[in-house]
């Protein structure tokens, strides 16, 4: 398997946006956020607030707060100018010893189980030696009208590395060999007519992407400082490389991309494999932000989307062919035999073994599978050949085969089927089938009236056909920004009415549509057509969210209700008393046994 997103989880929002300053790792699966007014620690697996911690000076912290492994304390930098240490069981951090330093700081960095203080000087050093030096200046590389944008330290590698600028915006890289004793050196960092969008060290390794889209890799190690950027690593083509991104490092072999969306005003969250220099998994996020708030830790990748902080667990695997690429087979291999032969036909064959792609299909849908002679390929690469041609000549008939007997379609032709359905007219649905019977319109309470059917029966029924094919949720959720919102709207409008309507059951069946199925799908088209959906002025439109909004409101108190008799229900069922009294006014429950 390779490396993949998870699903995204919410955090918390507690928080003023323009007070954040960073997320940092505790432990336990616990996160230290850090506003300028307080410190606050989560837990991620049930996303609650452990602890919280302020002071009575305004704003004082001006650094991410960090865990220190060491002395297993929370270390944080007040107003640039003081370090002050707590244990997780202090309620008071004014009553903390406050360490005061001659130079301000920057930031802190953990790395190896080892917090470094990084000064505005230049000068990077480990806490301890910091606290015992703190009455003394640190002397550093950087000058006074020169700014530090990026800093980063790899203690197993003995290396750190700072990007500064100046007033002109002029770029400069300085590299650091941490406790040996000798000078740090640097080199100015340009790419005509681009600019520095995201920068990252993973490994000893600097990469850098640019306003162009190529990212450039340096190794701080063996190449010389002066040949900044490095060699051309790779082309980022995924998010908009024009805009500012960030890149965290993952691990050893993988890097998390953070951008501006390609195709809409979200953004992006990429995991990228170094090694073969390629996306293994993606995530959208509903907003952009200039620069992207993101962190990593072990539990999850931390990033701001919509005011709130989120958290997207990852899997990391080996990277290998084999998890990277996936099989592939020749495109121009030979149609197969229509016929299974087996090594001993003296074995009874099963009668599913015996069949081959041409069984239980039309002979026009044969025609067209044997036309495309690629059927040594897998079944979604070959659904997706057929596929595409019968959308753009409309052969409707086809297409619900289609439908019907592949078991693997990629999302990206489901949407495309769906989009054809959608654009075409009730009238052209006609008479192609024999459809089940399906109310077209219902009556309900209050100010809905009656809700009618948007399709005919036999476009409902196609698309049916479509919402009950299975899919990848993430997969699903990239493809659907194809839709149009016309079609969108459609497309919610009839999901809508077949919950109203009842014609989706709680159970899956095999003919008709699931609560769930229908409501998975709503979810998604809800999801991605979320910024058009907000900032459209159409009172349909907003009509048609609020009665969306009002019938799953209602199925949720139901579904509680429902929930809260359960116990009742079991214990009837059992043939056992109700517990406590059963008595109601008027009336009472009560068991007779006669015996004769």
């Amino acid at each position: 398997m390779a490396a993949t997103l998870l699903n995204t989880r919410f955090l918390c929002s507690d928080f003023n946006l323009k007070n954040l300053i960073g997320v940092s790792e505790n432990f336990e699966e616990h996160l230290i956020i850090t506003c300028r007014g307080f410190v606050k620690i989560y837990n991620v697996r049930d996303q609650k607030l452990i602890q919280s911690w302020t002071t009575k000076t305004w704003h004082p912290f001006t650094s991410p707060a960090v865990y220190d492994p060491e002395s297993k304390k929370i270390v944080a930098v007040i107003n640039h100018s003081s370090i002050s240490r707590w244990n997780h069981a202090e309620d008071d951090i004014d009553k903390v010893k406050r360490e005061n330093f001659e130079t301000s700081i920057n930031q802190l960095i953990v790395s190896g189980g080892t917090v470094y203080v990084v000064f505005n000087s230049g000068r990077i050093e480990d806490l301890e030696s910091a606290l015992k030096s703190r009455k003394e200046v640190k002397p550093g590389c950087i000058e006074g009208n020169e700014t530090i944008t990026y800093a980063a330290v790899e203690k197993e590698k003995n290396i750190a590395v700072m990007v500064v600028k100046d007033q002109e915006s002029h770029l400069k890289v300085w590299k650091l060999h941490l406790g040996d004793g000798s000078s740090p050196v640097c080199c100015n960092m340009v790419v005509k007519d681009e600019n520095l969008t995201a920068i990252c060290m993973l490994s000893a390794k600097l990469y850098t992407l640019w306003s162009s889209g190529v990212m450039y890799c340096h190794n701080l190690h063996s190449d010389p400082i002066e040949r900044l950027p490095g060699r051309q690593y790779s082309t980022v083509n995924v998010i908009e490389a024009s805009r500012n991104a960030r890149i965290l490092p993952v691990s050893s072999s993988h890097m998390a991309l953070i951008g501006a969306d390609l195709k809409d005003e979200g953004s992006l969250l990429v995991l990228w494999d170094v090694k073969f220099a390629m996306v293994t998994s993606t995530r959208r996020l509903k907003m952009y932000y200039d620069p992207p708030y993101a962190w990593v830790s072990s539990v999850g990748i931390i990033v701001v989307d919509g005011g709130s902080l989120s958290c997207t667990p990852y899997v990391i695997a080996n990277s290998t062919l084999a998890t990277v690429f996936g099989s592939r087979i020749s495109s121009e291999a030979e149609c197969p035999p229509e016929t299974c032969y087996g090594w001993d036909a003296t074995v009874d064959v099963k009668k599913g073994e015996t069949q081959t792609i041409y069984a239980n299909k039309s002979e026009k849908l044969n025609e067209v599978l044997r036309s495309v002679n690629k059927l040594s390929l897998s079944e979604s690469i070959l659904a997706g050949t057929v596929i595409g041609p019968m959308v753009e000549n409309k052969e409707l008939a086809l297409l619900h085969e289609v439908i019907a007997v592949f078991e693997d379609i990629p999302e990206s032709y489901l949407v495309k089927v769906i989009q054809c359905y959608l654009r075409c007219k009730d009238s052209e649905f006609d008479g192609l089938f024999k459809y089940p019977v399906m109310q077209m319109e219902v009556k309900c309470q209050g100010e809905e009236g009656v809700v009618r059917c948007p399709f005919g029966p036999g476009k409902a029924s196609f698309i049916n056909a479509v919402l009950r094919k299975s899919y990848t949720d993430t997969h699903l959720a990239k493809e659907l920004n194809m839709l149009s919102f016309e079609d969108s709207l459609s497309l919610i409008q009839y999901l809508y009415f077949l919950i109203v309507a009842g014609e989706v059951l709680l159970c899956p069946g095999n003919e008709a549509l699931s609560l769930a199925e229908v409501s998975e799908w709503l979810s998604l088209i809800l999801d991605t057509k979320y910024h058009q959906l907000i900032l459209s002025s159409e009172v349909d439109v907003h009509r048609l969210l609020l009665s969306c909004f009002s019938r799953i409101t209602d199925m949720r108190k139901l579904l509680q209700e429902l929930i809260a008799i359960e116990p009742l229900v079991e214990r009837l069922r059992n043939d056992k008393a109700p517990l406590g009294n059963t008595s109601c006014s008027g009336y009472s429950l009560e068991r007779l046994v006669i015996t004769r």
